[in-house]
Parts: C-alpha cells; structure tokens; sequence
C-alpha cells in the first residue's frame, strides 16, 4: 500500500506495470509454496521457484524473509485466488472511470492484505461501489 500511495501521489501510477508486478510476485509465491507442498526445504524451493515456465530464484536474506513470511501467511489456495482477482481487478480498470481507480485498487490491496486473498464484500456491493454493474448478477432496485 505504500509504495502503490508514494507511485499514486509522485503521479507515476500505471496500472498496467503495478499489476503484472504483484501478479510476478505472486505466481512467484505461488511455486515456492507448491515446492514446499512437495517437501522441498525452503532453501532449495526458493533455488527452484520458477514463474510462468522460467527461472526465478529468490536471492537474498531479505527477499527470503519476505517470501517465507509470504509462505507462512497465505496458502496456495489464497495466492490461486489472489491471482485470479488481481487478473480481474485489472481488467476492471479498464472498464471503470479513472477517477474511480484508486478505490478498486485500494480495494483489492485490502483483500490481499487483510482478507488473505477472500473478497471483502459481495460481488453486487464492489461493483456497485465503482459504478460498473456486475454482469453475473442482477441489479438490486433501490
């Protein structure tokens, strides 16, 4: 949140860059916890771990640190869907108003952070907070 905050006010936001970051980072995580699943050590997953078919080794003491905290706060099924609601709040901001952006992704920064990867409200109530109907669910009238 706050590097997405300091990139928003330096004027530098673009969506497209900060999501495919977290989205790498993720995917990242993701096979380092299926490695571990499989009982590699955590020293030698982090030696494997690849994203999207290529080598992506986690060096460093501290870039470990953070991916075994990763490793220990969220499951494989919580990153599956973190993947997944990244990929569609992505795509929602291309159908939204610009002016709405910081919400959604404040949002969804909330629900990887806090919820664990679980949707802080229901699908009707997030859309309906941006402005966009939700296509698989009715209107409620008001």
């Amino acid at each position: 949140l706050e590097i997405y905050l300091t990139m928003e006010l330096a004027g530098e936001m673009i969506p497209a860059p900060f999501f495919a970051g977290l989205l790498w980072q993720f995917r990242r995580l993701l096979h380092l916890l299926e490695l571990m699943q499989q009982r590699w050590l955590p020293e030698e997953a982090m030696e494997r771990t690849m994203v999207l078919g290529k080598k992506a080794p986690i060096k460093g003491r501290r870039n470990a640190a953070v991916y075994l905290q990763g490793a220990e706060h969220y499951s494989i099924p919580q990153v599956r869907s973190i993947i997944i609601a990244l990929q569609e709040c992505e795509s929602l901001l291309r159908e939204i108003r610009s002016d709405m952006h910081s919400l959604a992704v404040e949002m969804m920064l909330y629900r990887i952070v806090v919820k664990s990867g679980t949707p802080p409200y229901p699908g009707e109530a997030f859309y309906g907070l941006v402005g966009v109907n939700c296509p698989q669910l009715p209107s409620i009238s008001r």
